[in-house]
């Protein structure tokens, strides 16, 4: 990677080392696209050829008054100034052989320029244009409209174009024959800034075309344009440059951005792990969610608003869409579960009932027992529906019941889970409150609450005790929000115990259902309020009512913490291949974590965490007794990343 700044160009290695200075008082204008070249200009417009990685000087050319240069493959394309008399566009060979006029450059209204594969575009007063390189004299072609934008730029593919607005929102489209509209719309930033200028404003594809970098003055973004489509932009930087300073643009490698500052490149890595961030239009409400058996869609569900699919792919859609909105509204702690073959989902809000609703359309259909429903779960064929009911609002009173349906046929069994022994509400109106519902591959059903871990006879309509209730699970009438996941061999069942009380410590307890030593769970802090396993049933994955996510193995060792939430937890799932987690919040957002792959930071022993450390970055914090607080912030050598890190 090169990079420019302090009029001079430097050369890094990926490999990691010191940066090397490849041309003193020199400006970069690009690599070749073999990358075996680097080129650079002087103030004076003279450019100069170098070999890489070695360096050496191979060529200097000296292609007079221009307007600018690309390099484009093996040639350098220059640009006349926009005063030119004689306005040609040259191809000028890098390594050897004459310049030749290629075309003519009408600059009246012209905002910006480029070349990206076999392409010249133009964008003039909000029209993007595009012309074939090799062909100037045939007619612009209209790609699309963006009412003011500033820049423009393709991808190294030659198939697509960004341009950036005045206000931060980005247009991609596609340069393809016949293309109506953008293909993405890439919103602007939630807070707005001042209008953006061309001079210091440009959005870069990298040359795989799987991010977008959008540079503003303001502020540095990452787009991820093979991920979740509505997911926000990753802001790597908060401002490029002083305040009113020279504004440096970035420059997109492959692997890497690096911006170059007045003293300094800072350098990210493009491709790497990292965090998602979606905004239901639901806000703060409470959420359930889960992906869909193939993990190309997410499902949430806010309480008394509606069912949204979020597409985590380009491919399964663009942006998220309603599958279902409720007319009535409803209460908080809906749940949700996606049929294991992804036609539908089922989801509990109270009086509404259970809505069955079709993933690909078609008219949703209600199940409603007498109650109130709280709680939902489909078996592992899709075939039957279990929903626990508690309060009929017609009679006033306590019904609390068991609904089993055949979504085949339609026939509901009732199951009575009250006047059961060793309920720890029995004679309260929490009497058989039930918060865990799974279903086991024999054809029972499993219950967790008041009435102690049990399965059932659906036939039959009886049950059997496989734990009793802990005393410790009753606080009082409505302060009990417990939950209870199975894991997907059966052989572990993880209880959560939670309390509306805050000074009340929550419990998770692991169930061994095959016989062994049952455990409790201390390491994942005492406010827990959800819990989810990963498809192999090895790890636990959990979230707090201050915003924390927890993942480590189900054994209790020391969890993994994910920050970012600012607010309670109130749904949490792990994808089908165990590669990523989703989370709700009370925050109003859902964020998609990648799965950690390695042990903790703060498990490592002291020396290996400084040696893990010294891979992310080169920055050190160095005592320093003449600095004003004592410390002073060193740079050291690029350490590389061949690898990129995970963390």
């Amino acid at each position: 990677m090169a990079g420019s700044w302090r009029a001079g160009t430097w050369l890094l290695s990926q490999q990691g080392g010191d940066r090397r200075e490849i041309a003193a008082g020199q400006q970069l204008v690009g690599f070749s696209g073999d990358g075996q070249l680097l080129v650079t200009r002087t103030d004076s417009n003279r450019v100069h050829v170098f070999s890489v990685p070695g360096g050496q000087e191979v060529r200097v050319l000296d292609p007079g008054p221009s307007g600018g240069s690309f390099v484009h493959g093996v040639d350098l394309i220059t640009f006349p100034k926009r005063q030119s008399t004689n306005p040609v566009l040259r191809r000028i060979p890098l390594i050897s052989g004459e310049g030749v006029d290629i075309g003519r450059l009408d600059w009246r209204g012209l905002d910006d320029v480029g070349l990206f594969g076999r392409w010249l575009f133009e964008l003039r007063s909000g029209n993007l244009q595009v012309r074939p390189l090799d062909a100037l004299a045939t007619p612009l072609r209209t790609v699309g409209r963006h009412e003011g934008a500033v820049s423009s730029w393709g991808d190294a593919t030659g198939t697509r174009l960004s341009t950036l607005g005045v206000s931060g929102d980005v247009r991609i489209w596609s340069v393809a024959s016949g293309a109506r509209g953008p293909e993405r719309v890439l919103p602007a930033p939630r807070v707005p800034s001042a209008p953006l200028q061309l001079s210091k404003s440009s959005a870069w594809f990298d040359p795989t075309a799987r991010s977008l970098v959008v540079a503003t003055p303001d502020d540095l973004r990452l787009w991820d344009l093979t991920g979740a489509p509505d997911a926000e932009p990753t802001r790597l930087s908060d401002r490029l440059g002083p305040p009113g300073g020279t504004w440096y643009p970035p420059s997109v490698s492959r692997d890497w951005v690096a911006v170059p500052m007045a003293d300094f490149a800072a350098l990210w890595p493009l491709h790497f792990p990292q965090a998602r961030v979606l905004r239901p239009a639901g806000g703060s409400g409470y959420t359930g969610l889960a992906f869909t058996p193939d993990g190309r869609n997410l499902v949430s569900h806010s309480s008394g608003e509606e069912i949204r699919v979020w597409p985590l792919v380009p491919e399964a859609g663009l942006a998220s869409r309603v599958a279902y909105a409720y007319a009535g509204g409803g209460i908080n702690g809906a749940t949700l579960d996606v049929d294991p073959t992804g036609r539908f989902v089922a989801a509990s809000n109270g009086t509404a009932g259970v809505a069955i609703v079709p993933l690909e359309g078609g008219k949703p259909r209600l199940l409603k027992g007498d109650a109130i429903h709280w709680f939902a779960r489909l078996d592992r064929d899709g075939r039957r529906l279990a929903a626990y009911a508690d309060w009929n609002r017609q009679s006033a009173e306590n019904s609390q019941t068991l609904y089993v349906w055949d979504l085949s046929t339609g026939q509901r069994t009732d199951l009575n889970p009250r006047n059961l022994a060793g309920d720890c509400a029995a004679g309260t109106a929490m009497e058989a409150f039930t918060w865990g519902l799974e279903f086991p591959r024999n054809g029972t059903l499993m219950t967790d609450g008041f009435g102690g871990l049990r399965r059932w006879d659906i036939r039959r309509g009886t049950s059997e005790v496989l734990r009793p209730c802990d005393p410790r699970s009753f606080r009082g009438v409505l302060d009990a929000w417990h939950s209870f996941v199975l894991s997907p061999d059966e052989r572990l069942g993880v209880q959560v115990r939670s309390w509306s009380d805050p000074m009340a410590p929550s419990i998770i307890t692991v169930f061994d259902l095959a016989g062994g030593q049952d455990r409790a769970i201390t390491r994942h802090g005492n406010r827990v309020s959800k819990a989810a396993l990963d498809p192999t049933g090895r790890t636990l994955v959990t979230g707090d009512r201050d915003g924390l996510v927890r993942v480590g193995p189900v054994t209790g060792e020391e969890p993994h913490l994910l920050y970012g939430h600012t607010a309670e937890i109130t749904g949490i799932t792990v994808s089908p291949d165990g590669k990523w987690i989703a989370s709700a919040s009370l925050d109003g957002t859902i964020r998609l974590w990648p799965m950690p792959a390695s042990p903790p930071l703060r498990t490592l022993p002291y020396e290996n965490l400084l040696g893990k450390l010294s891979t992310f970055t080169n920055l050190r914090i160095i005592a320093d007794p003449s600095a004003r607080d004592g410390y002073r912030l060193e740079i050291g050598p690029f350490p590389g990343w061949k690898d990129v890190p995970e963390w």
